[in-house]
């Protein structure tokens, strides 16, 4: 008897979660898809404005009338016409190349003040190239580009029960 009364508790709360709804990108002849859930950050562009980048938190998604509410505007999944995520990873080692060639001339500074050490050109040359390195980096391939249309599909999944 506990069993039963449990589950039908259970049942009800599970039918009034708000993870049972999110934003699926699915990716054409591929089973791997990518979830976004209500909260998070998204960086996205609109067919009519496809060099706009937008970035906004999804604050709802309402899929009774297929609608994205976004902090300060709402649009249907059809009207993106691509979204960008961050990769971490690169990012950090081009950040991390910037701060190493900060501390690079940070150091040839302190070492310069003293008589014995003067920073070589050669050695001032390795710390910009190091920065410019990690700068590149960071702006090339610290951001991916999804292109919606053709092979990836932007779609609203409703799993609550009612």
């Amino acid at each position: 008897m506990k069993f039963f009364k449990s589950f039908f508790i259970s049942l009800f709360l599970i039918s009034n979660l708000h993870g049972q709804v999110f934003l699926q990108i699915e990716k054409m002849n591929s089973p791997k898809t990518v979830r976004l859930y209500e909260g998070t950050m998204l960086e996205y562009a609109l067919i009519e404005y496809p060099d706009i980048w937008r970035k906004s938190s999804i604050q709802e998604i309402i899929p009774e009338s297929d609608l994205l509410l976004f902090d300060d505007n709402y649009h249907k999944p059809e009207e993106l016409a691509a979204l960008r995520f961050n990769r971490p990873v690169i990012s950090g080692i081009g950040t991390k190349l910037v701060q190493a060639s900060a501390v690079w001339f940070v150091y040839g500074g302190i070492a310069s003040i003293t008589p014995e050490y003067n920073m070589s050109s050669g050695e001032m040359i390795f710390g910009a190239s190091v920065a410019a390195f990690g700068y590149l980096i960071k702006k090339l391939f610290g951001k991916r580009k999804m292109k919606l249309g053709k092979r990836r599909n932007l779609r609203i999944v409703d799993l609550r029960m009612e």
